[in-house]
């Protein structure tokens, strides 16, 4: 077994030593000297070697597009110089070289440079083809890449012996052409207001000859008749100074704002001949209306003067309180007095001035205020309450969770292991007495007094003590009975702030001791079972 396992062994080191060797990798990479190219610039190829496979020749074609570039020059680098032949052969990019012994031949090769001999705007790539190399009388492919050029163009347009550009017109645009790509440059014309050729008239159309501001080519376009001006519908001259009259069309409008007559007037300014007149006065005033023209509706005398009376009372809206004329004339809305209501405080509901009584806006806290007997809302401004709501009891009480309210979080009933707590302290009202639990709402058994003898006061009255909770009691000296009225229902008390702790078995404790056994005992069985391996070692209990 243990030759086998050997011999294996070996096996996959030879694997492993002879897989470099089987490996055959050989890479051409191309990087430009410049990424973007103008008309005429340089620009130098520069192709290496890189890989571990030895290798005793290689070939490749550098093609690249010979409209764009031109051949300028070559060098050798320093991974083929000391080749025993190498060539490249300009017209078709062809690069060889043969060394007389294999090697991994890596580093830079040859730099080619070319000269951008056509700019048109556009992109050019430079790739390799049919790269290989010989290993051992093994033809290797070679992994190449490519590289891509973006030309560009300077462009310079022709001009005139004057320096201004020559354009030639295509459609409606003018036209400039590149004198280095040839690329034209459209674009458009840029038209100046004009100029009449001849201008119009009124009733005579007319022509305007644009020109091109940038190339200067022009364009004529007809120009309806302008028509006639006026300043308004009563001239009757036309502005433009074609002689043209006409009759005027006045627009006549009656004017009743003079205290002594009435007349029709143009908006030009004319009065209508003959309009002027008089008024013609209508029924005399009352105290209910003014006396006016019959023609014009002008007023000539106001209506009877009203004596304001104003009332007591106030009349009011939910924001003021005001005073009114007391006559309460349809047309007579003179009030005094009118203000806002004036409240104590925000919650306050009854105006201090007229009586006006609002809902009141409280603006209770959002924390409940509880009790046994329900939860309820205290407002932030007057401390007033709000209606008591009923609790919503949650889950019934558990041996370590009380039942609370849903909603305020009262307690309604302790955890069941709660143990009351009753204080010295005596709760009483006139008929009887109990006592409350510190912690919870629950209370002892609600008892009646048990009074005294009783003590004679000066006025011929008796303080009678309850023998229990001390409660005091005045009545009269004769008296057959003292109150016997069934006990009422005591207050609960506010819910405690922390449970009553339990009195229980401490069962966390057991639980940690246990858990402290369980450690001893594994470390127990664990060193008997090293124990037990030491003496099997030695010879014994062996089988």
């Amino acid at each position: 077994m243990k030759k086998f396992l050997l011999m294996l062994l070996c096996v996959m080191l030879l694997v492993v030593l002879a897989s470099p060797a089987m490996a055959a990798d050989f890479n051409l990479t191309a990087t430009a000297s410049k990424t973007t190219a103008y008309l005429g610039d340089e620009v130098t190829i520069t192709i290496s070697t890189s890989g571990t496979t030895p290798y005793t020749s290689m070939g490749f074609f550098l093609q690249y597009d010979t409209s764009v570039f031109e051949y300028k020059s070559r060098s050798w680098g320093a991974a083929i110089v000391d080749a025993n032949t190498k060539s490249f052969d300009a017209d078709s990019g062809k690069v060889t070289a043969v060394w007389e012994d294999a090697s991994a031949y890596a580093g830079e090769m040859i730099k080619i440079t070319l000269v951008v001999k056509k700019a048109t705007p556009g992109n050019t790539t430079i790739t390799f083809s049919d790269a290989a190399c010989k290993n051992e009388n093994t033809d290797v492919t070679v992994g190449t890449n490519s590289v891509q050029i973006a030309l560009a163009c300077e462009h310079t347009y022709p001009k005139n012996p004057d320096g201004s550009f020559i354009y030639t017109q295509e459609g409606d645009k003018h036209k400039q052409t590149c004198e280095k790509c040839g690329t034209p440059k459209l674009e458009e014309h840029d038209w100046n207001d004009g100029v009449g050729k001849p201008d119009p008239t009124c009733t005579d159309p007319g022509t305007v000859e644009h020109t091109c501001i940038i190339c200067h080519t022009t364009k004529t376009e007809n120009v309806n008749a302008l028509g006639h001006a006026w300043d308004n519908d009563c001239d009757t001259t036309c502005n433009r100074g074609c002689g043209e009259t006409r009759v005027a069309n006045h627009n006549y409008v009656l004017v009743n704002t003079d205290p002594e007559a009435h007349w029709y007037k143009c908006d030009c300014g004319e009065l209508k001949p003959g309009s002027w007149e008089k008024h013609v006065p209508g029924a005399e005033p009352t105290a209910t209306s003014a006396q006016v023209c019959t023609v014009c509706n002008y007023e000539i005398k106001p209506a009877i003067a009203h004596t304001h009376v104003m009332e007591t009372e106030w009349t009011t809206d939910s924001t003021y309180h005001w005073h009114r004329c007391q006559g309460k004339n349809p047309s007579c809305y003179y009030v005094e007095d009118k203000a806002k209501h004036d409240y104590d405080n925000a919650c306050d509901v009854n105006c201090n001035t007229c009586g006006y009584i609002r809902e009141a806006p409280h603006n209770y806290k959002q924390e409940w205020q509880a009790n046994a007997a329900g939860h309820w809302n205290v407002c932030t401004a007057c401390n007033a309450s709000s209606q008591v709501f009923d609790h919503v009891p949650g889950p019934e009480a558990t041996a370590d969770t009380p039942q609370t309210c849903q909603e305020c979080g009262f307690v309604l009933k302790r955890e069941l292991s709660h143990v009351h707590n009753y204080a010295d302290t005596w709760y009483s009202d006139d008929e009887s007495h109990w006592q409350s639990c510190t912690e919870c709402a629950e209370t002892t058994a609600v008892e009646a007094h048990t009074w005294d003898q009783g003590t004679d006061l000066e006025d011929g009255k008796v303080l009678f003590t309850c023998t229990v909770c001390a409660k005091e009691l005045v009545a009269d000296a004769i008296v057959e009975s003292l109150p016997t009225t069934v006990p009422t229902t005591p207050p609960a008390t506010q819910k405690p702030t922390e449970p009553a702790k339990s009195d229980g078995f401490p069962w966390q404790w057991a639980g940690i001791a246990a858990i402290i056994l369980l450690v001893i005992g594994v470390v127990l069985l664990v060193i008997e079972f090293i124990r037990s391996r030491k003496s099997n070692m030695h010879g014994r209990f062996s089988k």
